[in-house]
């Protein structure tokens, strides 16, 4: 299962192939950022008005994980917003309400974790709303909105 979701070009693509086999000599994992990573981040920044850096992460989770923090440190606030039943990686704080059900739907903002032993800590710190139910989430806001990091 490993990157089941994340490979766009499937496997053994003919463009990508030749471009792996070239990279192997140099590499393919650093903990630190290398010259063609930062070559590649500097193309959507040229392009895209909005976007003044790039941070590149080994999977989605990893990227949630950030964003999380660095609304948290951000806004000095410790509560976030999410969507709930949707899947936004393997992290605590994104698995609350996770799998919930039709039969407790809407039974806001209890939270619900996904895995035996999440901190209640964490479960404090998460408020997740049914899809599209914008009301909800007006309704949220106005009693959490000055403790909401982001969502």
């Amino acid at each position: 299962m490993n990157n089941f979701t994340a490979i766009i070009h499937d496997y053994g693509h003919p463009d990508v192939t030749p471009a792996v086999i070239d990279q192997m000599p140099h590499g393919t994992a650093f903990g630190a950022p290398t010259e063609s990573e930062i070559e590649l981040a500097e193309l959507p920044v040229e392009r895209l008005p909005s976007v003044e850096q790039i941070r590149f992460t080994d999977s989605g989770t990893e990227g949630v994980m950030i964003a999380i923090k660095a609304a948290r440190a951000f806004t000095e606030r410790p509560k976030i917003v999410k969507i709930e039943g949707a899947y936004h990686g393997s992290y605590d704080f994104t698995e609350v309400r996770l799998d919930s059900s039709p039969t407790n739907w809407g039974d806001m903002p209890a939270s619900i974790p996904c895995a035996r032993g999440t901190p209640r800590g964490v479960l404090d710190d998460v408020i997740a709303f049914p899809f599209k139910d914008v009301e909800t989430l007006r309704a949220l806001f106005s009693v959490y909105g000055d403790t909401i990091a982001g969502g």
